[in-house]
């Protein structure tokens, strides 16, 4: 949703708030006790919300992310911690064809994995060398400037 509080202030929000549960798998399959697990690599929660600040020189805006804890395989033995990111920026349109941006993201430096192994069978469990396990990070602090001409 997005809600224009004032011309000048504008609020996006986007979430997920669901309780993802594995369920009917049959009485006697192999599988049948992860039956009531979380559903691989799905966050009960996920939300988005962006704060946008409109000026004569340009638009700023600030984005915060939480991710809630998940797990990366269907046995539910390989947790991934929750986590939340902080965005923010400048964006100013110099004309029709011109746009500039400069951000910063997750400014906060938080330390997350996205998912676990999707490669991986329906249980990761301890790799018998310390409990290392493949998985995927989100980028840590970074900052990038675009030019963007439009033809």
């Amino acid at each position: 949703g997005e809600w224009n509080v004032i011309d000048a202030f504008t609020i996006a929000f986007s979430g997920v708030f669901q309780e993802s549960e594995v369920l009917g798998i049959p009485a006697g399959d192999v599988n049948e006790s992860f039956n009531g697990n979380m559903v691989q690599r799905t966050p009960d929660t996920q939300v988005r919300l962006i704060n946008t600040f409109h000026s004569p020189v340009g638009d700023f805006f600030l984005t915060a992310h939480y991710l809630s804890k998940r797990f990366a395989d269907l046995g539910n033995t390989v947790e991934l911690d929750a986590y939340h990111t902080l965005d923010l920026g400048w964006r100013y349109q110099v004309n029709d064809a011109i746009t500039v941006q400069i951000k910063g993201s997750n400014l906060n430096d938080a330390v997350g994995l996205t998912e676990g192994n999707p490669r991986a069978g329906f249980v990761e469990g301890d790799d018998g060398v310390g409990g290392f396990f493949y998985a995927r990070p989100i980028n840590g602090r970074a900052f990038q400037a675009t030019f963007q001409y439009d033809f």
